[in-house]
C-alpha cells in the first residue's frame, strides 16, 4: 500500500514538473528571450508574409539599374548625368533587400540546404550569363577571344554589370551562420552595427580613390558592403514597428527632408560609381524616404511583376544594349536614351518571362525547376 502511494505521489510530481516545462518552453518561446536564443518571437513569424514595400523597392531598384544604364557617355545632358549620379544607390539597395529578405524569412535559424539552394538560383544563372557576354561579342566579331587568364578574371570577378551577384553570394554564405546562437546574439550588438558601418566606409575611403591600384577589386569583397547584411538584418527583426513608424501621418514629408540631402550628397560624386562612401550617406539619407513611399504604393501597381522578374532583367537587360546600339548610335541625347531604355527594359522583362516558363530553362534566370505538385512563388 505505501509503495503504491509513494509511486502514485512520484507519478503526480511528475506530471506537475512536465506540466511547468511546457509552460515554461511556451513563454520562451513566445518572449524569444535569450535562453532560447530567439531574435523574432514565434507569434510574430507565424503572421509575417509577402513584403509589400520590399517588392516594390525591389521593382523601382530594377527600373533604377535599366535606367542607370541607358544614360551612356557622350549621349547625355546635365538633367540625365544627375539621374545617373542617383542611380548608384541602386547597388546598397539591392544588398541591402538581399539581407533582409533572408533575415526576415529565416530570423532564427538557417534553414536546412539554405546555401545549395541559393547558390543554385543564383550562382548557375551568373555562370552562364556571365559566358553569354564573354561569347557573344566573340561569336559576332565585335571582340576577339579572351585569353585563359583574361576569360578566368571576367568569370570570377564580377565583370559586366553583374558584379553585384558575387557580393551578395558572399552574403548568403555568412547568413549560413544565423543557425548559430553566438552569430544572432553579436549581430544584434550596436557595436557590430556600428563597426560594420565604420569598416565598409573606410574600406572604400581607401580603395576607391588613391589606394585603387593596390586592391582594385575591393568592391567583389564582403567587407566592403558588410553593413547591409547587417541593416538588412536589424529592419527583418523588429521590421512590424519600424513599418507602423513610417505609416504615421506626415511621416513621408518629414523624411522628404534627409531624402533631400541625399540627392544632393549625390551630385558631389567624383564618379559614377557605387562603390564611393558618399554614396553610402546618400543612401541611408534616401532609404528612409523610399520605405515610407513604399508603404503608401498600393497593391496591384507595375512595380510588382518587374520585381517578380527582376533578377532575370537584372542578367539579360544589358544583352540588347551591347548587340544593338551602334543601330542608332548617331542620335541625340534623349531619343538615343529612350531607345535604350525600351529596348534593355523590354526584352529584357519579355525574354525574362519567356525563359521563366520554358521548364528546361527557367533556371537561367534564377527560378527553380517545377515539379509535380510544387509552384514557384
Amino acid at each position: 500500500m505505501r509503495y503504491g502511494v509513494k509511486n502514485q505521489q512520484t507519478l503526480e510530481k511528475g506530471v506537475r514538473w512536465r506540466k511547468n516545462l511546457n509552460q515554461n518552453l511556451k513563454k520562451r518561446k513566445d518572449k524569444g528571450d535569450e535562453t532560447d536564443h530567439l531574435v523574432v518571437p514565434q507569434g510574430i513569424l507565424a503572421s509575417r508574409g509577402w513584403v509589400k514595400e520590399m517588392e516594390l523597392l525591389r521593382g523601382i531598384s530594377c527600373i533604377g539599374v535599366v535606367v542607370g544604364h541607358s544614360i551612356v557617355y557622350p549621349h547625355t545632358t546635365p538633367l540625365m548625368d544627375a539621374v545617373n549620379q542617383l542611380i548608384t544607390i541602386v547597388v546598397p539597395l539591392f544588398l541591402f533587400l538581399s539581407s533582409f529578405l533572408a533575415f526576415y524569412a529565416s530570423p532564427n535559424v538557417t534553414p536546412y540546404g539554405y546555401l545549395k539552394k541559393h547558390t543554385l538560383l543564383v550562382g548557375l544563372p551568373y555562370l552562364f550569363w556571365v559566358n553569354v557576354y564573354i561569347w557573344i561579342p566573340v561569336l559576332t566579331g565585335k571582340a576577339q577571344t579572351p585569353t585563359f587568364l583574361n576569360y578566368l578574371d571576367k568569370l570570377v570577378g564580377g565583370s559586366f554589370h553583374l558584379y553585384f551577384i558575387p557580393i551578395v553570394l558572399q552574403f548568403y554564405l555568412v547568413f549560413t551562420l544565423n543557425g548559430c546562437a553566438w552569430f544572432r546574439r553579436l549581430l544584434y550588438t550596436p557595436w557590430v552595427f556600428a563597426g560594420s558601418l565604420g569598416l565598409m566606409l573606410g574600406i572604400q575611403t581607401l580603395f576607391s580613390a588613391q589606394f585603387r591600384s593596390l586592391f582594385p577589386y575591393f568592391y567583389l569583397t564582403f567587407p566592403a558592403w558588410c553593413f547591409y547584411f547587417v541593416l538588412g538584418a536589424w529592419v527583418a527583426r523588429w521590421w512590424e514597428p519600424i513599418r507602423e513608424w513610417l505609416m504615421k501621418p506626415w511621416r513621408l514629408i518629414q523624411l522628404a527632408v534627409p531624402f533631400l540631402m541625399g540627392l544632393s550628397v549625390t551630385r558631389t560624386l567624383s564618379q559614377v560609381a557605387s562603390f564611393q562612401p558618399l554614396v553610402q550617406v546618400a543612401f541611408l539619407l534616401i532609404l528612409p524616404f523610399l520605405l515610407a513611399l513604399a508603404t503608401c504604393i498600393p497593391k496591384g501597381t507595375f512595380l510588382e511583376p518587374v520585381a517578380r522578374y527582376s533578377f532575370g532583367i537584372y542578367l539579360i537587360h544589358r544583352l540588347p544594349f551591347n548587340q544593338f546600339q551602334d543601330l542608332y548610335s548617331t542620335l541625340s541625347p534623349y531619343p538615343f536614351f529612350l531607345i535604350s531604355m525600351i529596348l534593355q527594359g523590354g526584352i529584357g522583362y519579355g525574354l525574362t518571362w519567356i525563359l521563366s516558363r520554358l521548364s528546361c530553362l527557367r533556371w537561367t534566370v534564377g527560378m527553380r525547376i517545377k515539379l509535380k505538385k510544387d509552384r514557384y512563388s
